[in-house]
């Protein structure tokens, strides 16, 4: 549990997670217990293969970190990994070995490479944890957007600092850019889909706002109708209802604006 997952044009990829007694019994007494290593998933041959990680941490380890699987880059596309934690394989402590979100790293599979990208932007995320990743291409620009929502700091329990925000990154040029509306309520260990043409759905997770770490898990949404929200990634702005026949996907503005002046 915990890893980074992703699926491609040929593979899928599970980097990292742990293992603790709610997943194996032979960890039962040890809390949890960081994985190393890229678990690749054939779609031709249907074979697990587990190869190193070296090239992504030091102990080859991640969890609770996002990926997604970039179609447009390179003749196979690539895989970017965003934010988590890093920590050593004997021990897994919330926080202890937070990820910047200012270094992206991109796997290339057809070589197996590992690359380091740093990230520009007049804003730059924190580093967390328990966020969700989507993304969206534009193809008369060329240009791929990764879409990341809220999640929290991975420091201990509540009060950690949890966020609603929602930030893109822009590829090829690794731009940041946050979203412009009021935060409310933030919220971890939640899940974000594109549906449609244009649009993310979030639902799921929890709050934070109480002693117990899942107090909110379950309990009426305060802001999101049914507890799912809808983002307009077009318009870069959460909307009320899903339009079926919208426009498809191009460009926030704000980002054509960027890089114009470029």
């Amino acid at each position: 549990m915990g890893g980074s997952f992703a699926s491609g044009k040929e593979e899928a990829l599970y980097l990292g997670g742990f293992s603790s007694g709610g997943t194996s019994s032979q960890t039962t007494d040890v809390g949890y217990v960081p994985l190393p290593g890229l678990i690749t998933v054939d779609f031709a041959d249907k074979k697990f293969r587990n190869i190193s990680a070296a090239g992504y941490s030091t102990y080859s380890t991640s969890a609770w970190g996002g990926m997604h699987y970039i179609p447009m880059l390179g003749p196979n596309g690539v895989y970017i990994m965003i934010g988590g934690d890093t920590p050593p394989p004997w021990s897994y402590t919330y926080g202890d070995s937070k990820r910047k979100m200012d270094n992206i790293t991109v796997y290339e599979p057809v070589t197996r490479q590992w690359f380091h990208q740093t990230t520009i932007g007049d804003e730059i995320p924190t580093p967390r944890e328990h966020f969700c990743i989507v993304g969206m291409g534009e193809k008369a620009s060329g240009s791929f957007e990764i879409f990341i929502y809220a999640g929290y700091d991975g420091i201990g329990r509540p009060p950690s600092p949890k966020y609603d925000e929602l930030w893109v990154l822009t590829l090829p040029a690794f731009h940041y850019q946050k979203a412009d509306y009021t935060s409310t309520h933030g919220r971890h260990g939640h899940t974000c889909s594109v549906i449609g043409s244009r649009y993310i759905f979030t639902y799921g997770g929890g709050e934070m706002l109480k002693n117990n770490f899942w107090g909110e898990v379950g309990r009426p949404d305060p802001v999101f109708n049914r507890g799912i929200g809808i983002f307009d990634m077009s318009k870069m702005t959460w909307v009320e209802e899903f339009d079926p026949d919208a426009a498809p996907y191009v460009r926030p503005n704000s980002f054509n604006d960027w890089y114009a002046a470029k």
